[in-house]
């Protein structure tokens, strides 16, 4: 896929998907196969070997996921992806994916791409997905190592990259930077840049909260300031300098806006706002078990969907989120709009979704503080 015709295929997504949000319409679905993955990465929420989930469940089989799925289309699903763990691995991928394909829906699928042979290049050439999501996780074998237990990850993943490109499809790369992988922030734009790739990145982590017996100290997170500055490095990165410069006074002037604005009228009080993304609104998630979320990162209150209509159990989604409000501080806040409150990671971050999340605000005021320091600079200079 060219870049023409993926800035307008993003487009058209961002079209149906917000009128699906208005509607309750489930258009986008992630199905995660399966919690088994050939690598351990340090920061994975979701990761088991084959004994870990034994111990706790089974993976759903193949026909559920096509039940499921067909049950979504029938609703108005027009896209799904498909995600673990590694998703290659669910032992039926290919029958699922197939079935899939003959619903007509947008496949996406989320890899590490470590595991793409020329067995599987073939099979994708003859069934090509919309897009492969490719993680990247370093720009060394030897950060791969560190980072994901895997000491030929990085030849791997860059291998099968560029046997994708050759044959055609359409990838973008996705990157968590954390304590570990910093260092080749610098390597991996450069790899993105060197194949014509969009990398996708962020340097805030998730507490494990999908962690069974691990509390919220991950010696992999950045420190709330740390994940600030890193940030910025980041912005440098995949903007490039002039841009950087933009989005700096950009933050600058609506923080400055924002912050004359009276946000209350006579001292009342703000209420939290409702949930802002499309979780339970017009996405959906169902875990390698059968439990439905309306986004992977808020498991607090799943519900079963085996053997249950897909319709019924999305009504309960959906009245789920319609029940969350978030905190009072959030709706006023003048750095909301580069903030942009998000449910699951107040919830992950506080146990609540109406509580003000220390972490967060902090680590938001670091990074509006140091672009505005930017901004400054560019100021004095004009």
């Amino acid at each position: 896929m060219n870049e023409k015709n993926g800035i307008k295929h993003a487009e058209i997504i961002r079209y149906f998907s917000a009128k699906s949000r208005a509607q309750k319409i489930p258009f986008s679905g992630t199905l995660e196969l399966t919690p088994r993955c050939n690598m351990n990465c340090k920061m994975c929420y979701i990761r088991m070997n084959e004994e870990e989930m034994k111990a706790v469940g089974s993976e759903l089989p193949v026909e559920e996921w096509i039940r499921i799925a067909g049950e979504a289309v029938e609703m108005g699903m027009g896209m799904v992806l498909l995600t673990g763990g590694e998703a290659i691995l669910y032992k039926d991928f290919k029958k699922l994916y197939l079935e899939l394909r003959k619903m007509g829906v947008f496949i996406s699928i989320n890899t590490n791409a470590t595991m793409l042979n020329d067995e599987w290049i073939e099979f994708f050439k003859e069934n090509p997905p919309a897009k492969f999501n490719i993680t990247i996780y370093g720009g060394s074998n030897e950060t791969y190592e560190r980072l994901c237990g895997n000491p030929y990850g990085f030849d791997q993943m860059k291998a099968a990259t560029e046997k994708l490109l050759d044959n055609g499809f359409h990838i973008l790369l996705n990157c968590s930077i954390t304590k570990q992988n910093v260092d080749d922030m610098e390597k991996i734009f450069e790899f993105g840049r060197e194949h014509g790739l969009e990398i996708h990145a962020t340097t805030y982590a998730f507490p494990p909260v999908r962690k069974e017996g691990q509390e919220h100290p991950d010696l992999n997170r950045f420190e709330a300031k740390e994940a600030a500055r890193a940030r910025v490095r980041l912005n440098r990165n995949s903007l490039g300098e002039e841009r950087f410069r933009k989005r700096a006074l950009r933050i600058k002037y609506e923080v400055e806006k924002a912050e004359a604005l009276e946000l209350e009228e006579d001292g009342a009080r703000i209420e939290g706002d409702k949930i802002l993304c499309a979780a339970g609104r017009s996405n959906f998630w169902v875990t390698w078990d059968g439990r439905m979320l309306g986004c992977g990162m808020i498991p607090d209150s799943p519900v079963h969907i085996k053997g249950k209509p897909f319709k019924e159990v999305w009504e309960d989604i959906t009245k789920y989120v319609e029940g969350i409000s978030l905190a009072p501080e959030c709706a006023a806040c003048a750095k909301k709009s580069i903030c942009m409150p998000c449910a699951a990671k107040i919830k992950s971050e506080t146990g609540a979704y109406n509580l003000r999340s220390d972490y967060l605000c902090e680590y938001v005021d670091e990074y509006v503080k140091l672009m505005e320091q930017t901004a400054g600079e560019v100021e004095g200079n004009i």
